[in-house]
């Protein structure tokens, strides 16, 4: 895990590089040391709780999988976001290019659908004129959650405002247990070298709802995954406390013990 290198782009929702009107960003960062790849980027939410009741039970996990869903049980399970209108969706479809009914019944539906992470990311390496860096946003996501989770019901194509196969969308529609959290956006293949970067951002997804803020991250893995130092002090607590009880069970043992002989070495 000391091996793993971070580097954050904290709230850049508060960037002054950021065209609130335009909704664009460009932000110049700084990599003090080598990232070797695989390289991934995340990005981060604060103040935004994915595991409020009423916004984890707004989906049809059965529209996700392309089945067939009657639209009187949609309307009962999606609710309050039920419909194109509800989502705020008036783009055209997804699939089939033509303009969104706004009372139709959005695919998919559903609070956590509706507020899905849209914001866009482009790196360009100033060491190499320039030059674009490709950002694979494939094989993100487990692949049992593609195989058995999401599907396209291709009998609905004309209903459909995203692509629920899509693997940020995928990450987005896992709850999260906290009210700040990270999720995979997508990976680098290719050594970052030491040196300065520019970074494009559309910045569509909108805080202010809320009043939270979102960074970026970029970081590297071991085969324990990225920088946890959550999880390294849980378990350092969660040791402690076995020991801790360990310790008192053994006292109370001995006791029962020597009282157990006591008694019958007084027989």
């Amino acid at each position: 895990n000391s091996q793993i290198k971070e580097y954050t782009l904290q709230n850049y929702d508060q960037n002054t590089n950021c065209d609130k009107i335009l909704k664009k960003c460009q932000i110049r960062i700084k990599l003090n040391q080598k990232f070797n790849q695989p390289v991934y980027i995340f990005y981060e939410i604060s103040n935004f709780s994915q595991q409020n009741r009423v916004f984890m039970k707004s989906r049809s996990d059965l529209q996700l999988q392309g089945e067939y869903v009657s639209d009187s049980k949609l309307r009962k399970q999606c609710s309050p976001a039920i419909t194109n209108k509800d989502l705020g969706k008036t783009e055209q479809y997804f699939f089939e290019g033509q303009n969104l009914n706004q009372e139709d019944i959005a695919y998919p539906c559903g609070l956590i659908a509706k507020y899905f992470f849209n914001d866009n990311y482009q790196i360009y390496d100033l060491q190499n004129k320039n030059k674009q860096i490709s950002i694979q946003k494939t094989d993100i996501v487990w692949p049992s959650d593609l195989e058995h989770k999401y599907k396209i019901n291709k009998k609905e194509l004309d209903k459909y405002w995203y692509d629920t196969l899509d693997e940020n969308f995928i990450e987005w529609m896992k709850p999260s247990s906290f009210s700040s959290f990270r999720k995979i956006w997508g990976k680098i293949n290719q050594d970052l070298n030491q040196g300065e970067y520019d970074i494009l951002i559309d910045d569509f997804w909108n805080t202010q709802f809320f009043k939270g803020h979102k960074s970026l991250l970029l970081s590297t893995k071991d085969i324990f995954g990225g920088k946890n130092i959550f999880l390294q002090y849980a378990f350092i607590v969660v040791g402690f406390i076995q020991i801790l009880l360990s310790l008192v069970l053994f006292v109370k043992i001995m006791r029962t013990d020597k009282n157990f002989i006591q008694i019958s070495g007084d027989k």
